[in-house]
């Protein structure tokens, strides 16, 4: 069996992205809230919190970056859930 221990780790306070969660039926509520540069970047994206859906949204300083993804349920996530971050964001380390 394959040994994905490498993989998760305990956040100790390294730099790291960020990846914000948001379930498509708390979609509207998490999109008015944010300022209305990321509700710009967002809808450009076509990004509306349906599963394996993300948006890669520019932070406030040059080169920094966050993650809005899509789950079904954040409460009860399956070990697949974030499986399409894996293949489509770059190299690097996250945090959730």
């Amino acid at each position: 069996m394959t040994d994905y221990s490498a993989l998760l780790k305990a956040d100790n306070d390294q730099p790291a992205r960020s990846i914000h969660l948001v379930e498509a039926a708390g979609y509207d509520d998490w999109l008015a809230a944010q300022p209305d540069r990321v509700r710009a970047i967002v809808a450009a994206q076509k990004f509306q919190g349906k599963p394996g859906e993300l948006a890669i949204v520019p932070g406030e300083a040059a080169g920094d970056w966050w993650v809005v993804a899509g789950i079904a349920n954040k409460a009860a996530p399956g070990p697949w859930c974030l499986a399409k971050l894996a293949e489509t964001l770059p190299e690097g380390m996250y945090r959730l």
